[in-house]
């Protein structure tokens, strides 16, 4: 699995690319495992830069739901990073928007 991502302030940011409406093009425990794998135990924070994800499906919503419990499970805490408008939407519409933490750039980390 090819996971861009980059640190910035000590936090891992993982590029969540569109590709459909999944967060993961792999199984969602393989995503978990590579980012655990990636970070370490560097960090307490990983944020998702979901700047390029349009929209996210019913599968991609519980997958973000499962990485969000396993990380915090872990003691980490996952930000979601610019959401799309769309995304921002369902996040609320479906009621786990105060489930995130959000931030509107790399910077306000």
């Amino acid at each position: 699995m090819d996971i861009v991502y980059k640190f910035v302030n000590n936090v891992l940011i993982i590029d969540i690319s569109e590709n459909d409406g999944k967060l993961s093009i792999d199984d969602v425990s393989i995503f978990i495992k590579e980012i655990l794998k990636i970070n370490e135990g560097k960090s307490n924070r990983i944020a998702f830069d979901m700047t390029k994800k349009e929209y996210l499906n019913s599968s991609g919503l519980g997958e973000l739901i499962k990485v969000k419990d396993h990380l915090f499970d872990e003691g980490i805490e996952l930000v979601l990073i610019n959401p799309t408008a769309r995304v921002e939407s369902l996040l609320s519409m479906v009621g786990v928007d105060q489930f995130f933490h959000i931030a509107s750039s790399e910077d306000t980390l």
